[in-house]
């Protein structure tokens, strides 16, 4: 009886002892929802200027849509608004269709405030599912939130100094638009361009305007202390035919340069278009329910501006006759000669190996076809290999511990000891 009582306190032991080691190992879990990029850090910001910068949030395996609330912490807190598209919002909302949003944040640093290193945080905090949140789905696995740290560097005066040193305007179709290409040297502290260009549209014979244009949005501004093109675009609405501009840069009011330049409208149709998609990549690993960043490196080869999507088919190798999602990225202008990423996301439901192929189609134009593998790993929480082994441990020792426990041969019985009964009575 001893004995037994021994071997059950040491088995409790054992149990209780291995429970503890499990808890005090590290459990490595996967986050459901982040920020894309997690640090802002912006330099060299002038006071009174205006800064823009888009986050990318994303969540996995989600039935519901999920709404996170935008929050503002730190001595930039004032600074800071948020915008998803033209409308201004503190609320965010992660759709399962999509598993990612963007939202643009806008740092408005105050014209009196000194020069200095500036920080901040910015909160997104889970707010709300639009499904039943009593139905104990999809609300349990969501995280509680993400931070971004911001960082920003506050400099000395704004100086606008820039030269303007070629303007050219390439041939465009009718029905088209053209495009101005400024080469520009930027010799101040901030990034620049243009406050507008005047454009006087004339006649092949430059006698006669026919009509003049006003174009004051530009696709890039330039870094500072740097050359490089600095793109615009506008509608002619001419026939096809040989035309002169006559160009007037301005900046803060003031005209930087002159020029009177030719260009031709083509008949539609009469420029080449073709399309080289250079590379196809994706992350070799990815993980079930998380976005997964699928990117075409793309090639404008042919003679006119174009607009470009990437078409993308994702199936898995063992069952290439299933195709588990068609993808499509937002359209993008890409110059002639310009080379440019375009990007899919998809957020995989089942592990394993799968494989992307993909092309892209610019105007009606498609590229080659290309292609790129993944694997896909579970989505279960994954257990640190020092919990792993306490695991095996605890179960390894209990089984040697009851292997050990003596067994009785059934065919010994226990003889009776008379003497022992007779002291066992005189006790009672």
């Amino acid at each position: 009886m001893e004995q037994h009582s021994k071997r059950i306190f040491s088995l409790r032991f054992l149990f209780f002892l291995s429970v503890s080691l499990l808890y005090s190992l590290p459990i490595v879990f996967s986050s459901s929802f982040g920020a894309s990029p997690g640090r802002i850090e912006i330099d060299n910001a002038l006071r009174g200027s205006v800064i823009e910068k888009t986050v990318t949030f994303s969540s996995s395996t989600i039935s519901d849509p999920v709404m996170y609330s935008l929050s503002y912490s730190g001595r930039i807190a004032d600074w800071i608004k948020s915008k998803q598209g033209d409308m201004a919002t503190n609320m965010i909302t992660i759709s399962p269709d999509t598993y990612r949003t963007e939202a643009t944040f806008v740092f408005s640093v105050p014209p009196d405030v000194p020069n200095g290193v500036y920080t901040g945080r910015i909160t997104a905090s889970y707010a709300g599912s639009g499904g039943n949140s009593d139905s104990g789905g999809s609300v349990s696995s969501v995280s509680a939130g993400a931070a971004i740290l911001v960082t920003i560097h506050v400099t000395g005066d704004q100086n606008i100094d820039f030269d303007v040193i070629k303007v050219s305007i390439p041939d465009s179709e009718e029905e088209s638009e053209a495009r101005i290409i400024m080469d520009v040297r930027n010799k101040g502290n901030i990034a620049a361009s243009p406050d507008k260009i005047i454009l006087k549209i004339q006649e092949k014979f430059a006698r006669t305007t026919l009509k003049e244009i006003v174009v004051d949005s530009f696709e890039d501004l330039l870094p500072p202390f740097s050359r490089g093109d600095i793109v615009a675009t506008f509608n002619p609405g001419l026939p096809p035919d040989r035309y002169w501009a006559e160009i007037s840069v301005y900046s803060e009011g003031k005209v930087v340069h002159q020029d009177s330049i030719p260009f031709t409208i083509l008949p539609k149709g009469a420029l080449k278009r073709d399309v080289k998609l250079l590379k196809l990549q994706a992350d070799s690993e990815a993980e079930y329910g998380f976005p997964l960043k699928i990117v075409a490196y793309l090639k404008n080869a042919g003679e006119t501006m174009t607009g470009c999507v990437l078409k993308a088919e994702i199936r898995r190798p063992e069952e290439p006759d299933i195709l588990l999602a068609a993808l499509e990225s937002d359209r993008v202008m890409v110059n002639a000669g310009e080379m440019k990423q375009l990007a899919v996301y998809f957020a995989p439901r089942m592990t394993g190996l799968h494989e992307a192929t993909a092309f892209v189609r610019c105007d009606g134009v498609d590229s080659e076809t290309r292609s790129a593998s993944f694997n896909v790993a579970s989505r279960y929480a994954s257990l640190s290999t020092p919990a792993i082994g306490g695991g095996l441990l605890f179960f390894i020792l209990l089984i040697v511990l009851l292997r050990k426990r003596p067994k009785q041969d059934p065919s010994i019985i226990p003889k009776h000891d008379p003497q022992q009964n007779s002291q066992q009575g005189l006790l009672k």
